[in-house]
């Protein structure tokens, strides 16, 4: 499908969220205009401390790659000239492991596409504050998050 000109980039501030169980790495939004769905891509990575044992290097179906990428993919509705609607539709999980294996894909709206034309206890809201032909400010979600949207 297409994909938008805009990527979501959310760069962490602070201290790394890098915890005793993973370390969560970029995240980033792909937009798909014609197909009103966004991915929201979450790329994690095993613990420090794990990686640093050098273990993993020697697993050998593994061919040194230990980096997980999970896909959240969202329908999405304008709800006005500065809003946009989102409903999760499924998540993907993908790394050499489940390459062996085979993909992992869940669906997260079982009953169908959900309704994203309104406010639901399945939608999240973006507000747009700001906007040009390069950037994309938006504040929303269910924790109050701030995106910024690059043209790529």
């Amino acid at each position: 499908g297409a994909v938008s000109g805009f990527v979501a980039g959310l760069r962490l501030a602070g201290q790394p969220l890098d915890s005793a169980v993973l370390k969560v790495g970029e995240i980033y939004q792909c937009y798909r205009i014609n197909e009103s769905q966004a991915d929201t891509i979450i790329n994690l990575r095993p613990p420090g401390w794990l990686r640093e044992t050098g273990m993993l290097d020697n697993v050998p179906f593994l061919e040194g790659r230990t980096d997980t990428e999970l896909k959240l993919t969202q329908q999405y509705d304008v709800a006005d000239d500065t809003t946009l609607r989102f409903a999760f539709v499924d998540v993907q999980l993908a790394n050499r492991l489940i390459e062996v294996l085979s993909p992992l894909k869940f669906p997260l709206a079982p009953l169908g596409l959900p309704d994203t034309t309104r406010d639901g206890l399945f939608t999240d809201t973006l507000n747009t504050t700001y906007c040009d032909s390069e950037l994309r400010i938006g504040i929303g979600g269910r924790f109050g998050e701030l995106r910024v949207f690059l043209r790529s």
